[in-house]
This record gives C-alpha cells, structure tokens and sequence, in this order.
C-alpha cells in the first residue's frame, strides 16, 4: 500500500502524531487539526495528510546545507 494514502484509525494517528485521542478528538470538533474521513461512524487520517499537517507547524527557521555550511565557513574565519 502507498504510504501517502494508508488510512489509520484515531488512535493509530494519536500513536503516529505522539498525542492524545482526546487531542484529536478536540482538534476536529474545532476544525483546526488534521484532515480527517468519516466512513459512517468510523475515523480514519490519511498519514499524508498528518505528515503534511505535522510540516505546516513547523517552529523557526530551516536553513539549507549549503547555507549553513558556508555560515560555519564565515564564523570559522573570524
């Protein structure tokens, strides 16, 4: 199966995400976590979109390799 499109249950994606069910629970009932289907009564995430979502809250800045290796190259320097 892809990865992309592997559908878990809440408790597989709280596993995969390192949170609660409730958490979940909450963030879909605020409409502020991640992209979910409903399948009659059943709750399933697509592990892209958790990982898509899990990007999206990504804190400070991301330099690339070639950046940060030329700033260590400038402070070595110095």
């Amino acid at each position: 199966m892809n990865t992309q499109t592997d559908l878990l249950t809440t408790k597989e994606c709280a596993e995969y995400r390192r949170c609660h069910v409730r958490t979940l629970e909450n963030e879909r009932e605020r409409g502020d976590g991640c992209p979910y289907i409903r399948i009659g009564r059943r709750i399933y995430y697509r592990r892209g979109d958790i990982d898509q979502f899990i990007a999206a809250h990504v804190c400070g800045k991301i330099i690339s390799t070639d950046v940060r290796r030329r700033l260590d190259e400038l402070t070595r320097q110095k």
